[in-house]
């Protein structure tokens, strides 16, 4: 399964946790719901971190959350970061 389709899967979770429904999280932050609905079934190749933030805000977590990444780690380690990030495009 693709990171973009498990980073989906991770926002409906959350979504859905808080009772919200795409319509609800599309005014919140501020994006469109097509492109929330498109996010969720990883139809989009690359999500902007602007997008990423919006989405985090909205649903009450961090943009590490969503991206299952571990809030302690540094990342300025020369590890390389989690695949997830090729779906990533500056904002």
């Amino acid at each position: 399964m693709s990171e973009r389709t498990e980073l989906g899967r991770r926002i409906r979770r959350r979504r859905r946790d808080l009772d919200m429904t795409q319509d609800q999280l599309a005014d919140l932050a501020g994006i469109p719901q097509y492109h929330i609905s498109a996010i969720e079934t990883g139809r989009i190749a690359d999500i902007k971190t602007d997008t990423l933030w919006r989405l985090a805000k909205a649903l009450r977590v961090t943009t590490d959350s969503l991206l299952e990444r571990d809030e302690t780690s540094e990342h300025d380690d020369g590890v390389e970061l989690s695949p997830v990030a090729e779906v990533l495009v500056p904002a």
